[in-house]
Order: structure tokens, then sequence, then C-alpha cells
């Protein structure tokens, strides 16, 4: 066991830096079980840089894009939302958001732009001004407790327990899109994966959801009421734990490819799992805060290899832990009790490698600082290797540039090419979000064959490689929505078939819902009228 005798309980006092250095460095933050005071420490001196006031139970700190601002959020009807300057921690007097609700969950955009918090109903506050753009409400009737955001910032997804629904808000006009996916059963959470999809969790479910549509793309059982998913960074896993890890397992891996279940450790093993904390393609950490441990997991066989040694030693009595900000993550902070420990992953050996006290019991521990910003050194490549038929839709094409450290950059332009005519790319220049994303849109070719798409970041390019089966016949779909135009005057299409959205629709725009509430599928008729030269969708 890693001790450190004279432990060195932090400064109670309002410290700063000369200069802004807080604002410039990243910083782990220590919310207290009881109280509301929060404290603060670089990651990498770990000094500790302040301590200042929050509303009672703070559980989360979310900073605006170069860390001049940390919002706090707690579980409190008065101030709700709180924002602390990031030069010097004090309280802005104009930052305080009063949502008369407990908060229950809350993000940032990936663009940066909006702070999304759920208390009561959802409230949409502008980063650049600190405005309630939604003061008024905007017309949800459900309570929403959990939230995703999409990649591109366009979509905020909100699931309600209480009335097994998820609802999609469009955040360019701050108004719902009148898209629903109701979730049969208890539903538990809502998270957008790295490959750009959303999916909802449910007692024995999980639904993989198009974001654009929400419509079920699979659904996969399971033998566990999952909790919130944490992926791997190759994009190839969702993990997650069992929250009645009596029956059915106690963690369970997901493979996106496969759509099923690939392994998961035993549910009587008399562990609850916390926190699971990917580091690797191939390694993960969990906490539980049951035993105090915190344990090894190794991937894809998702064995345990008991508490996880360290390098020198294990810990005990911990109950929360935050990772760096690296996709793949290079230092790992813990805190227990009255201890707060910084562990080097990579490089470094998964040693302990600093320790100071704390003068409160922590309830999380959460990570910011101001965005990367350099030279791209990598550009990650999600839902490469699809196979589809020839003129449909691919899944979109998602890619993660990162630095030579493997931390996100921020505001790179990518390009999407292709080497073929045939290809269309809908958004061949995006740039990534403030977690390093950028995504497109992607028709395939009319013709059967292999196909490449390059995404170039800077100087790095990376190969998407797409296999187009059959010949296509000009009308699109597949998975998305499509255009191609057709000369043929006053032609009908119908067709009919049992489907998972129960909605009639006419194209191209009205959609009439028809079967019954929370049945699995419904019958869908689909009628599509093509006069002239115009778009068909499909």
């Amino acid at each position: 066991m890693f001790l450190k005798k004279n432990l060195v309980l932090a400064s109670l006092c309002l410290t700063a830096f000369a200069g802004g250095l807080a604002a410039q460095t990243r910083n782990v933050f220590v919310l207290p079980l009881s109280g509301t005071g929060v404290q603060t420490y670089t990651s990498d001196s770990f000094g500790p840089t302040a301590n200042f006031s929050a509303a009672p139970a703070p559980f989360l700190v979310l900073a605006n894009g170069n860390a001049t601002k940390y919002y706090v959020i707690s579980k409190s009807p008065t101030n709700t939302v709180v924002v602390v300057d990031g030069t010097n921690f004090s309280t802005l007097v104009t930052g305080r958001f009063n949502f008369n609700a407990n908060a229950e969950a809350a993000a940032v955009t990936p663009d940066g732009k909006r702070l999304i918090v759920l208390a009561g109903g959802v409230h949409i506050i502008d980063i650049a001004s600190d405005t309630d753009l939604t003061p008024a409400g905007i017309g949800l009737t459900t309570t929403p407790n959990d939230l995703a955001i999409s990649l591109d910032s366009t979509r905020a997804f909100l699931l309600s327990r209480g009335s097994a629904v998820v609802t999609s808000v469009d955040l360019t006009t701050n108004t719902l899109t009148g898209l629903t996916f109701p979730v049969p059963g208890v539903n538990t959470t809502v998270s957008l994966a790295p490959n750009g999809l959303l999916y909802v969790t449910a007692q024995n479910r999980i639904y993989e959801v198009d974001p654009k549509t929400l419509v079920t793309r699979v659904e996969t059982p399971l033998n566990a009421t999952p909790g919130k998913p944490v992926y791997t960074a190759d994009g190839k896993y969702a993990l997650f734990s069992n929250q009645t890890p009596v029956t059915g397992s106690s963690l369970i891996l997901f493979d996106f490819a496969l759509h099923s279940v690939t392994s998961s450790l035993p549910g009587n093993l008399g562990i609850t799992f916390d926190q699971l904390f990917p580091s690797t393609a191939n390694e993960a950490y969990a906490i539980s805060v049951g035993t105090g441990k915190v344990y090894r997991i190794t991937l894809p066989n998702l064995l345990a290899s008991g508490e996880a040694n360290f390098g020198n030693g294990p810990l005990s009595g911990i109950l929360t832990g935050v990772t760096s900000s690296e996709y793949q993550p290079r230092v790992f902070y813990l805190a227990g009790s009255s201890a707060l420990y910084r562990v080097d992953l990579s490089p470094g050996g998964n040693l302990v490698t600093q320790q100071t006290g704390l003068a409160t019991q922590p309830s999380a521990l959460n990570f910011g600082g101001p965005l990367n910003v350099g030279t791209p050194a990598q550009v990650l490549l999600y839902n490469n290797g699809q196979s589809v038929a020839a003129g449909t839709a691919l899944t979109p094409l998602v890619v993660r540039v990162v630095d030579n450290l493997g931390r996100p950059l921020s505001n790179v332009p990518v390009n999407f090419s292709a080497g073929d005519a045939g290809t269309i790319i809908q958004n061949p220049n995006p740039v990534t979000s403030n977690d390093g994303f950028a995504q497109t849109t992607v028709t395939a070719a009319q013709n059967a064959g292999s196909y490449s798409i390059n995404a170039t970041a800077g100087s790095i390019v990376a190969t998407y490689s797409i296999t187009v089966t059959g010949t296509g016949t000009g009308t699109g779909g597949g998975g998305g929505t499509s255009e191609s135009s057709s000369e043929n005057y006053g032609v009908v299409k119908v067709g009919a078939g049992f489907v998972s959205n129960r909605t009639l629709t006419l194209q191209p725009s009205v959609s009439i819902p028809v079967g019954l509430e929370g049945a699995k599928t419904s019958f869908q008729i689909v009628v599509a009228l093509n006069f002239g030269s115009s778009p068909v969708h499909k």
C-alpha cells in the first residue's frame, strides 16, 4: 500500500497565482460531499490553486473554451449554476443562475457556445454572454434527467426517466424538433458515442439510435440494468456496469460492430463498480466505493486482474477519480476521504507520483482547463470499414484529431476527399470541435467495388476503406437521408413493412404517428410521390 507519512493539508484560504496562471493550466477540482467549498489543484505541480464557495451539493465543474470561466453546477434550487472567474477563482457577480430546482445533469456543447443544464426543465445558457436563452422553457412536458449532445452541436437529447422518453432539441433554434424516442421498460441513460450515434440504455436493453431521426438502428438484449456507458478511445466498445449486479453481470463490454455483448464479469463478485475509466484499447480501471478499491480490467476479454497495483502498491479508501483529457489518459487522479493522489499512467509505469491532503471528504473530482491547440499528430477514424449498398448513405464518418501527446485539438480544419467522382461527400471541410471531433455525411457510389476516402488534418492523412455492393438505383437512402434526381413524372412508390419508428411518412415532409404506444414494432406504410425532377428521399 502506498502511504506518505507527512500529509500536508490544503490551505483553506483563497490562493491565486500571478499573471492568470490558473486559467492557463489544467486544474483538478475536488467537490465536497457536504458543504459548499470547492478545492482546486493544478494538474501538473499538484499545488493548491484556490478554494471557492459554490451552492450546496456541487457535482460538476465545466470550463468555457479558454478556461477564463468555470461553471459550477449544483443540486440546489438557488445558485444552481455559479460562474467562477478562471483567473482568480472569484465568483462573477452576474454569474449566478437560480433555477428553483436541483440540477441533475449539465454539459457544454462541443462547439463551446452553449451550456445546457437540466434542472426541473432544460436551460440553455449562452456562454459568451452568460444569458439564459430559454427562461420560459421550450415547451417540454416531461422532466429531463440525463442528456447527450450531437458531435456537431446541432441537437441535444433529453432522457426523461419518469416518462420513459428521449426528446430531441434543435440547438440552432432552441426549440423541440418534434422527434421523440419512447423507451420501453425502465430506462437509465442516454449518451453519444465517438461514432456519432446515440445509445439509450434500459433494463435488459441497449438501443442504438439514429440521432437525426430518433429511429432505432439496433436493439440488443442484456441481462443487466446498465449504468452510464463509457467508450474506449478506439471507438470499438462501450463499457458499463450493472446497477443491480445481484442478477446477471457486474460489468459488461458491448461491441459496436457486432451489436452484441463481447464479454462480461459475473454478478456474484460482491462488487458494484461505480466509476469506469478506459485508459487504452486494452485496459480500463474501475472504482468501487463499497470496497474503496481501484481495479484493473483487461479488454476485450474483461478479466479483472484484481486491485490496481500502480507499481508501488494499491490504494485503499478510494471514493472517486478522474483522468486527464488525452484520448488515452496519461494521468489518473484519485481521492479518498482525506487524500488526493496523482497516478502517472503513461509514461510513468502506473506509479503514484504525488499525494496531498484534503480538508473535506470529496464526492467527485473534475478535470478542466483551456482547449488544446497545436499541430495534428494523429487522425483517429470512426465508422471505418463499412459495407453498404450502392447509392446509399453511410453511417457518418467521424474523425478525432490529436497532438503528439494524445490531446484532442480544437478548431482544426479537416478535409474529406474521395478518390472517385461517384462518392458524394456532403460537407467535405468541417473543423474539429472542442473535443477534437469532426464528421461528415457520405453517399456511396452507384457501382460496386472498393473505395477510399481520405481525411486530412494538417499534414496527417488517414484513409477510410469502404465496400460498395450491388448496383445503385439512384434513389439514395440506407441509414440516413440522401438525395438523387429522377426524371420520371407521376411515379408513385408504395412500400409496407414492420418497422420501429411508429410513423406513417408521406414524402417529402409529413409524418403521422401510427401503432400502439410503447410497442417495439408497428406497421408502417410509406408513400413517396415524385412529380418532375426532384429529390427522392428514402
